[in-house]
């Protein structure tokens, strides 16, 4: 008897795949193996990707596309139960605004429902054609006034109506990074 444990989780009968006999390599495809596996972590080879011509994208996508600074810019409207809800993708401004509005919830149980409060602030541009809040009358919406009386608007909503609002805008910055791909544009 050997000295070295053994652990009866593992199938004794479990062994290594052999390297296939008619070419002396291992298998790379899944008909390949036996019973039509793979090895975990084995890599399969890249499939061919389709060029898309730039002529693909929307004429609002164009126009996002022109300037640095709209680069990531996507507009959306959503339905939720009837009611329409204009979103858009979070800008630099809008993290940062979420962030310090989270920062006394950071640690407690409330801190994912005031992420996705602030978030949905933040990102809602109308309910039905209306502001959250009030527009100031500077017109600027940036204003981290503006910010909080939305945030204060929408901390009387039910999370019915946060959570899929929530999960729409997050859903946004996957929609512009899809466009980026459309375009073999695609940071990293």
């Amino acid at each position: 008897m050997s000295d070295v444990p053994v652990d009866e989780s593992i199938d004794p009968e479990l062994r290594t795949p052999k390297k296939s006999s008619s070419s002396g390599q291992a298998p790379t495809k899944v008909e390949d193996f036996p019973g039509g596996s793979l090895i975990v972590g084995e890599l399969l080879p890249e499939a061919e990707t389709e060029e898309v011509a730039v002529d693909a994208l929307t004429d609002e996508e164009r126009v996002w596309m022109r300037s640095l600074f709209t680069v990531g810019r996507k507009e959306k409207i959503i339905n939720l139960f009837d009611h329409e809800i204009k979103i858009q993708s979070l800008k630099c401004s809008d993290e940062l605004r979420i962030g310090l509005y989270t920062k006394e919830y950071k640690g407690t149980d409330f801190y994912s429902r005031a992420y996705q409060v602030g978030t949905c602030a933040a990102g809602i541009v109308s309910i039905d054609g209306k502001p959250v809040a009030p527009i100031p009358l500077t017109g600027d919406l940036g204003l981290h006034s503006y910010f909080i009386e939305k945030v204060e608007a929408l901390e009387d909503s039910y999370p019915v109506v946060i959570s899929p609002v929530y999960e729409e805008i997050i859903k946004l910055e996957g929609e512009f990074m899809a466009i980026m791909d459309k375009l073999g544009k695609s940071p990293g």
